[in-house]
């Protein structure tokens, strides 16, 4: 069951780590396009007005930037086994895991309750295989 657990873990980080790249290279997608460009985008793929200014382009590109870098930053920090980063990779996930429940609660987006049920599962894994390197002897 550690094995399967540990298996599990690794697997949950290497998407976290995938995500987090993804969000850095969509960070600089964000500040290429012109924010009417994109707007027009969000209208075509949602068939709502979508106002999409300058503002909300440096505020999802920071977003963006920011998330992916913590994301790949604790990742790295977890495949080196880190014992410190275990607390503090949980604390973020946690953070994370809040603010897209509060995402979820105002767009009810099945994507966003599927990320968060799937950030939850990667908590208790990097709890698990917190507590299964604390316990292995030096």
């Amino acid at each position: 069951m550690k094995k399967l657990v540990h298996e599990a873990f690794e697997v949950g980080i290497t998407l976290k780590f995938i995500d987090g790249i993804l969000e850095i290279i969509g960070t600089a997608v964000v500040l290429l396009i012109p924010p009417t460009t994109i707007a027009a985008w969000l209208r075509s793929l949602f068939a709502h007005e979508f106002e999409f200014s300058t503002y909300s382009q440096w505020f999802t590109a920071l977003y963006l930037f920011t998330h992916g870098i913590v994301k790949v930053f604790i990742v790295i920090c977890l495949w080196q086994r880190r014992l410190w980063a275990y607390p503090l990779a949980i604390g973020i996930f946690v953070a994370f895991g809040i603010y897209q429940s509060y995402l979820y609660s105002h767009s009810h987006s099945i994507l966003m309750l599927a990320l968060t049920i799937l950030d939850i599962i990667i908590i208790w894994l990097t709890y698990q295989e917190y507590q299964s390197l604390k316990s292995k002897p030096l």
